[in-house]
């Protein structure tokens, strides 16, 4: 087994030596000793214009009972030097979400769309759920008001199901997707609510609407989010919310070609490449990105 990893390890670095620039993602827990773990994984594009991941490592921090911001990123660090990656690296996404996939579907509070997959289980099951809760020492069965609660948290949340989704894709390309996923998730929250039954339903609603601006209408004045936006020609301008930040998104893709023009000289022949776009998807109310979209593009058609 040392040996193979020996191996492994030693192709994954020749690999790696000859990539000029890569990304990472991190994922952190604590074991039940209350052990600080870490895993890092590189993302990056090969010769022929596949997207790779490989797990650098998965160990315990480098002081497994400090899990303070300082701690990590010497870890980080750590990792990043054992593979020559310092200079690599123009990209770092983390989050702490556990990556096992239980069989029983309860809420988490460190896994993404736990709580809304939690909600879809516990409605698909309620018919069955009322008998076992009639039984003696069980909790109190589900009213007719947790019922409407609960459709209308799994109405707030489908969206949030559906955009997490798309970007957490490790085979294909998402960085474009976060500036008009991200945008027609906002929009969703606002057809969402007239759908809501419950005050509670729409307390909720409101307070994720608010949170969601405030940590999503910045990703479109992030230039590797614009330019990655502005080049997928499924979105262009027309994933942006701001036409401000569609035009700039605009001037520094010219920019940007402009100095790789000037710095790169003429470029080599060769056979061009086709690309595979993906069709759009059906527009449903837990998508919210065709009708951002689409509502976009009505928008011109009006002016």
């Amino acid at each position: 087994m040392k040996n193979m990893y020996a191996d492994l390890t030693s192709k994954l670095q020749l690999i790696l030596s000859e990539v000029d620039q890569c990304a990472i993602t991190m994922d952190g827990w604590t074991s039940r000793a209350n052990d600080g773990y870490l895993t890092v994984t590189v993302h990056f594009i090969n010769e022929s214009f596949e997207l790779n991941a490989a797990v650098l490592s998965r160990e315990k921090l480098m002081d497994p009972f400090n899990h303070n911001a300082e701690n990590i990123a010497a870890s980080v660090r750590n990792v990043l030097s054992k593979w020559n990656l310092e200079s690599k690296v123009i990209a770092i996404v983390t989050d702490n979400a556990s990556a096992m996939i239980k069989s029983l579907i309860h809420e988490v509070s460190t896994r993404w769309n736990s709580a809304f997959k939690m909600v879809e289980r516990i409605l698909a099951t309620k018919e069955f759920l009322s008998p076992v809760l009639s039984l003696s020492r069980a909790p109190d069965p589900l009213t007719a008001n947790d019922i409407e609660l609960l459709e209308d948290i799994q109405t707030i949340l489908a969206p949030f199901d559906y955009v997490t989704t798309q970007c957490s894709s490790s085979s294909k390309v998402t960085c474009s997707l976060s500036v008009p996923l991200t945008n027609g998730l906002v929009e969703g929250l606002n057809d969402q609510f007239g759908r809501l039954k419950t005050v509670n339903g729409q307390q909720a609603c409101r307070f994720l609407q608010d949170k969601a601006r405030i940590r999503i209408f910045p990703f479109e004045e992030r230039s590797t989010a614009r330019l990655a936006t502005i080049m997928d020609p499924r979105y262009k301008k027309e994933g942006f919310r701001s036409p401000f930040n569609a035009e700039q998104a605009a001037v520094l893709l010219e920019r940007s070609l402009s100095t790789n023009m000037i710095a790169g000289g003429d470029a080599e022949e060769g056979d061009p490449q086709e690309t595979a776009v993906e069709p759009p998807v059906t527009p449903n109310a837990a998508e919210p990105l065709p009708k951002f979209l689409f509502s976009n593009i009505e928008k011109k058609k009006d002016q």
